[in-house]
């Protein structure tokens, strides 16, 4: 039975919420030392309604000189201006959700990590994209 795109977008921040609270826990059983700081915030949409939100967790310990792994989850009304420009009108609501992964660790042999993930609906059109790439810092020419 096929689901609907409001169950796809429902498992999708499951997903996303279970990865956060995962890296997060590998991140810390790495670096025991690592400070996290943790903030839920929210938005308005265009119209001044509820327009979601999301939770950024930030990192910094012995080994990890920097970090994020963050989720969001908005929707609602946008400025017609921009909807326009996403191929949208003005009644179309807007719903995207997402994660967002950076690692610096701080020895430089360790190649830093930046993910991003995300689901994006407007209106009917719905789409899915992302990625994800190793930075090292000393080069291994042999590459």
């Amino acid at each position: 039975m096929a689901r609907s795109l409001t169950e796809i977008q429902a498992a999708f921040v499951a997903r996303i919420t279970s990865l956060q609270e995962t890296i997060t826990a590998e991140m810390r059983r790495l670096d025991p030392s690592v400070e996290l700081r943790d903030d839920r915030w929210h938005r308005r949409d265009a119209a001044g309604e509820d327009g979601g939100g999301g939770r950024t967790r930030a990192f910094e310990g012995e080994r990890i000189e920097n970090a994020g792994v963050n989720i969001s989850e908005v929707y609602g009304a946008l400025p017609s201006a921009f909807a326009e420009k996403l191929g949208g009108n003005a009644s179309d609501r807007l719903w995207a959700a997402g994660l967002s992964v950076i690692i610096h660790p701080r020895n430089p042999r360790v190649p830093s990590v930046h993910a991003n993930f995300r689901m994006i609906r407007l209106g009917a059109r719905h789409w899915f994209g992302g990625g994800s790439d190793l930075t090292p810092f000393y080069p291994h020419l042999d590459d």
